[in-house]
């Protein structure tokens, strides 16, 4: 099973900042995640510092969770896409929003075999919020220099947005459809 990969940096002519990732695997697993490794994470009974790696993961067609390297899953749940999509062009997916971009690890450089998505920093005092809904694949084709699109599987498709916001917190989102 091959998984594409690809980091999501911020850059400006001083720095690259390493904000986030994604992978797509050829089964249409999605996962996602920010670089942050000091990410709060509210789970029921308190919140948690300094989770591993913190990310969700889709499994097409229904499951999806949040889970940390060495731990059990945080949150799990189902999400019929495939179904949301024949009503809506796009279902929201995650929100992630890292700390200020000048409080980023500098890129050491991609993990092998990924690609980087680079985007343009103007503030180093911001934050990225990074946006991924789904939708279909009719939508991969509409140029919006805006947004992103990869293929999921022949039925969905991925759409990845990032943009700047006021300084924050790192944390993830999960926008919860049904």
């Amino acid at each position: 099973m091959a998984i594409h990969t690809v980091s999501i940096v911020a850059t400006s002519p001083d720095y690259l900042r390493s904000v986030g990732w994604i992978s797509i695997a050829d089964n249409g697993d999605v996962s996602a995640g920010l670089s942050d490794r000091t990410i709060v994470v509210a789970h029921p009974g308190g919140e948690k510092d300094g989770s591993r790696n913190p990310h969700f993961t889709f499994h097409p067609p229904i499951y999806h969770h949040l889970r940390t390297d060495g731990e059990p899953e945080r949150l799990a749940g189902l999400m019929e896409v495939g179904l949301m999509l024949q009503q809506d062009s796009a279902v929201p997916w995650i929100r992630l929003v890292s700390r200020p971009y000048r409080e980023l690890k500098t890129l050491s450089g991609a993990r092998k075999g990924s690609g980087i998505l680079g985007f343009e920093v103007t503030n180093s005092d911001l934050s990225a919020q990074v946006e991924l809904d789904f939708v279909r694949p009719s939508e991969v084709g509409i140029k919006n220099p805006q947004f992103k699109y990869a293929r999921v599987n022949p039925d969905m498709a991925l759409r990845l947005g990032v943009q700047s916001v006021p300084p924050a917190r790192p944390s993830l989102a999960l926008l919860w459809q049904g």
